[in-house]
């Protein structure tokens, strides 16, 4: 009776061992999938503030280009000309302001 104990000790050891690895596992899961889910949050709320920056850029240089001062004018053109380059899908909205503007001041 005392080997079959042992042996009985040694199976109902081995399953825990295995049971709390699984446990382990699960938990560790859990953790890297909130993580992940974090990760996709902030690169979300990343590209939002790029695209707020943009707007903001392209906003205040659109309400320069009407202004009386030359050298004021010039930048609101080299900010929009910085939006094509940092925000390429912007540039086609870029490019119809300018040719207006241009249109505009002849």
């Amino acid at each position: 009776m005392d080997i079959f104990s042992q042996e009985f000790s040694e199976v109902i050891r081995n399953y825990a061992i295995v049971l709390g690895g699984a446990v382990g596992l699960y938990f560790g899961w859990q953790r890297v999938s909130a993580a992940n889910k974090q990760a996709k949050t902030q690169i979300l709320q990343t590209d939002l503030a790029h695209r707020i920056h943009a707007s903001e850029l392209f906003n205040r240089a659109v309400g320069q280009l009407g202004d009386r001062k030359l050298e004021i004018r010039l930048g609101a053109i080299l900010t929009l000309e910085q939006i094509c380059r940092e925000y390429p899908n912007r540039s086609g909205a870029v490019i119809r302001l300018l040719t207006t503007y241009l249109k505009k001041i002849r």
